[in-house]
């Protein structure tokens, strides 16, 4: 098997972009991570986690955030974040090195 790969996003549209590029990760062994419980109905058969939602709207909520994305890379172990972005997704690209992984922070023009 591939590398250990956690796909992460905040809800709406991050989360839809972060589902298109599934292709990329067949072959690893993925777990995908998202603010909506509802998401598990898109995600097929892999390892799905959930975590508190965080904007700069309600950035005294980071603390939180940060403690629930840090719990689910000490459960998943991953090699690679992969991350379509938002707060949750920043978050979790700032742990990617004390925790030995790489990270990768896919944006879209509709964001320009």
């Amino acid at each position: 098997m591939g590398k250990r790969v956690l796909a992460i996003a905040s809800g709406g549209g991050h989360f839809i972009q972060l589902m298109r590029l599934s292709p990329a990760w067949d072959g690893h062994a993925v777990s995908i991570a998202a603010v909506d419980p509802t998401s598990r109905a898109l995600v097929g058969d892999v390892p799905f986690f959930t975590f508190r939602d965080v904007s700069r709207a309600d950035w005294w909520r980071i603390p939180a955030a940060t403690l629930d994305i840090a719990a689910i890379l000490l459960k998943v172990r991953p090699q690679v974040i992969i991350t379509t972005g938002a707060l949750p997704g920043l978050i979790a690209a700032t742990l990617a090195r004390p925790f030995g992984c790489k990270s990768l922070w896919v944006d879209s023009i509709a964001n320009s």
